[in-house]
């Protein structure tokens, strides 16, 4: 509705509705792929920037929606079989009943409950009914049929996205991660693989990243690497791959590592000599950080050429200066390439 406001106002603003651009972080990052992706948003915009998120990412995918809601509903006390009644009731609820309500329907996700494997309400596929319909297929389904938005697109990650968790970390994580070595696993390997198989692509993580050390806060260091790559590189290369198949648009990848005061998230890392741009970073050098009591000053620069992605998989890293690159993080993306073979999973 957004979309379609500014297309038929903005114009009354000095706008062009012919020059639109979606942007968005994490979930919004995950959500501006999807308007890429969506019969509903074709020819609303012409550009996309999907920042440190993408519908593949652990925390973005969907698991049995339908019976989560049910389960939501026994949870907040209303036990039914029927989808009418069900849809009434929840309607009726209060919204604060909603808040941090966990509806697991599987007791690993009891274990696996946090923010990088999991959320319980993400976007879903819907039914057709005739109607104007956001996501009828899966996304990468959609992105197999090339049935996608002709748009531009700038995408990318920071160089240590979960930095941000580091409190998370310190306080129960680690130890849950100790404890259950399938925690190591992508869920959506989780979500088709047998409990053995699981078990011994765990094993395969560990020894990567972690060698015989164990889990525990000696080794965030190591666990910051593992669930970064884990957790939104490789994801970001499924996507960025599939879209270029189909995509005869402008593609550009990017890389985020600028260091400054700025990066108000990235400094939780500076007691276990890790130094970065965290998950949330980038967007302090985009919006007014008053509450960091910080002054920002964003610069661009003329003089790099920066060359779409294309076979050659370029990528600008965005740091003290912009610099051009290709193959981004390639030895990452071959070993999860493997992981993923190994668990009989083809995303391409």
């Amino acid at each position: 509705m957004a979309l379609k406001w500014v297309k038929q106002n903005i114009s009354n603003f000095g706008g062009d509705p012919n020059n639109v651009t979606v942007f968005g972080e994490s979930a919004g990052g995950a959500s501006t792929a999807l308007h890429i992706l969506s019969p509903m948003s074709k020819g609303l915009f012409q550009r996309s920037i999907p920042m440190s998120g993408v519908p593949f990412c652990d925390w973005s995918i969907p698991f049995e929606p339908k019976r989560r809601a049910f389960v939501l509903g026994k949870h907040l006390g209303f036990e039914t079989n029927d989808t009418k009644q069900l849809l009434e009731f929840l309607q009726s609820v209060p919204t604060s009943d909603l808040i941090d309500v966990k509806p697991h329907v599987t007791t690993s996700e009891v274990i696996g409950d946090n923010i990088l494997k999991m959320f319980h309400f993400t976007p879903v596929v819907e039914k057709d009914f005739g109607n104007e319909h956001f996501l009828t297929e899966a996304p990468l389904q959609v992105l197999r049929n090339g049935k996608i938005n002709e748009v531009d697109v700038l995408i990318g990650y920071t160089d240590m996205e979960t930095l941000v968790g580091i409190p998370i970390l310190e306080n129960s994580l680690l130890k849950d991660y100790s404890k259950y070595p399938e925690l190591l696993v992508p869920r959506k390997i989780l979500m088709e693989s047998n409990p053995r198989k699981c078990l011994q692509i765990a094993d395969r993580i560990r020894e990567h990243y972690f060698g015989r050390k164990p889990i525990s806060g000696e080794t965030i260091k190591e666990y910051i690497k593992y669930s970064t790559e884990c957790t939104f590189f490789y994801d970001t290369y499924i996507f960025l791959k599939l879209l270029c198949k189909s995509s005869t648009k402008k593609l550009y990848q990017y890389r985020f590592s600028s260091v400054s005061d700025l990066n108000i998230y990235g400094h939780l890392g500076s007691p276990y000599g890790l130094i970065g741009a965290s998950h949330l970073d980038d967007l302090m050098y985009l919006f007014d950080a008053k509450h960091a009591n910080i002054k920002i000053m964003t610069t661009s620069s003329s003089e790099v050429q920066w060359p779409e992605y294309g076979q050659g998989e370029y990528y600008g890293d965005i740091g003290d200066e912009l610099t051009i690159g290709q193959h981004l993080d390639a030895d990452v993306i071959s070993f999860w390439r493997s992981i993923y073979e190994d668990a009989g999973i083809d995303l391409f």
